[in-house]
């Protein structure tokens, strides 16, 4: 038990390592990978660790066109909707063009 602690302790030390600590800061403000203690977020009230403390990423790029996006990801979850489910001709893993199309959509 002892050494799956200090592993994991390891494994966050090592993610944290190069990071830069701020403490009460608006998360806004300072650069990305940054470590916040007590984040300032404007119009935000963060409860538990959210509210002690914050990771700020990096945003992720678009992809291209946000509205052909919402059409293809539209137009593959109505190909693998209710219907096809219940004719059972594809397995529960496929329904709304499974996980993997759910991650692309919300990663």
């Amino acid at each position: 038990m002892m050494h799956n602690i200090l592993s994991i302790l390891k494994k966050i030390w090592k993610s944290v390592k190069g990071a830069e600590f701020y403490i009460g800061r608006d998360v806004r403000m300072v650069p990305n990978g940054s470590i916040l203690l007590f984040p300032l977020a404007c119009d935000t009230l963060a409860c538990g660790l959210a509210g002690i403390v914050t990771i700020k990423r990096a945003k992720p790029e678009h992809k291209g066109d946000p509205i052909e996006l919402l059409e293809l990801y539209c137009g593959r979850i109505e190909e693998y909707g209710i219907g096809r489910l219940l004719a059972r001709s594809m397995a529960v893993k496929q329904y709304l063009g499974g996980s993997s199309l759910l991650d692309d959509i919300h990663p």
